[in-house]
């Protein structure tokens, strides 16, 4: 019975998915420039390990509540986009040379838009980030017009200090 499947959050499946949500973005943070070739490994195993659990996470919510139901969920088909673009991405890195770097990060930076879905669970925290939403188009005027105070401070500093040398010593 469809109906009877728990994907409110409440068992634990989903604190599973949650977790292992958590670890995929801590192991994401890790990547750097330099890192050593067995840390480089390891990553790659993580990214590929996680990719299954949510390819199977996917694929479970749709076999359990069908398609239609599935597919009305807004969380669900961010998580399906995300999924069917990081198969992609690792398609495309496996099976040929083509270097995808961007596009990887493209992918990744949809995959570390997973956390919010740890808003669902946590009411307060899911009120904190509806009302940064709400506020967003008022944080853009704010920053619009303190972008308009610094041009105008950049401009006049310029316009003050243009003349004066730079010296070496500051004393």
């Amino acid at each position: 019975n469809k109906s009877k499947v728990p994907m409110d959050g409440t068992s634990y499946f989903d604190f599973f998915i949650m977790t292992c949500i958590f670890l995929n973005t801590f192991t994401m943070a890790l990547k750097s420039l330099w890192m050593p070739d067995d840390l480089k490994a390891f990553l790659e195993f993580c990214n590929l390990a996680f990719a299954i659990i949510f390819t199977i996470e996917a694929i479970l919510k749709l076999l359990a509540v069908g398609w239609s139901q599935y597919w009305r969920d807004s969380w669900n088909k961010f998580d399906f986009i995300i999924v069917v673009g990081t198969l992609a991405g690792i398609a495309i890195e496996k099976m040929s040379d083509a270097e995808i770097g961007s596009v990887a990060s493209i992918v990744r930076m949809f995959r570390i838009g997973r956390m919010l879905r740890l808003t669902k669970n946590f009411p307060n925290m899911l009120r904190i980030f509806e009302a940064l939403i709400l506020a967003a188009p008022s944080m853009c005027n704010v920053f619009g017009v303190l972008s308009i105070f610094l041009f105008i401070f950049a401009a006049l500093f310029v316009q003050l200090f243009a003349k004066y040398e730079l010296k070496e010593d500051f004393g």
